[in-house]
């Protein structure tokens, strides 16, 4: 699942709208299964970190928090249902890798 509270500077900045500059975003780091012990998985860890970063962004005021997700990634597109987002879609982006999109 992916999300970032700091913008994040891009070489093409001067041609973005300011107000997508000023967007909060969070970014959760992409996890695999080479990344964490087997005995840590399935307990609910990362639905719980995505609730809680979920619900303090919707208490801070932002009115909609947008998830990410590989195409291939089951797993944080579980996590975002969990957490009470609703997928929105699919897009191909560049180098044409497809991204599916929750949105709360």
């Amino acid at each position: 699942m992916t999300t970032d509270t700091t913008t994040t500077p891009h070489a093409d900045d001067a041609r973005r709208p300011t107000d997508e500059l000023r967007t909060p975003r969070l970014t959760l780091r992409r996890w695999t299964n080479d990344d964490v012990d087997a005995a840590h998985t399935g307990r609910g860890y990362v639905t719980e970190a995505a609730r809680a970063i979920f619900d303090e962004a919707l208490a801070g005021g932002l009115r909609r928090v947008v998830a990410v997700t590989d195409l291939d990634n089951h797993a944080s597109q579980r996590v975002a249902r969990r957490i009470g987002m609703h997928h929105v879609g699919r897009a191909r982006v560049h180098d044409d890798q497809e991204l599916e999109f929750f949105v709360s």
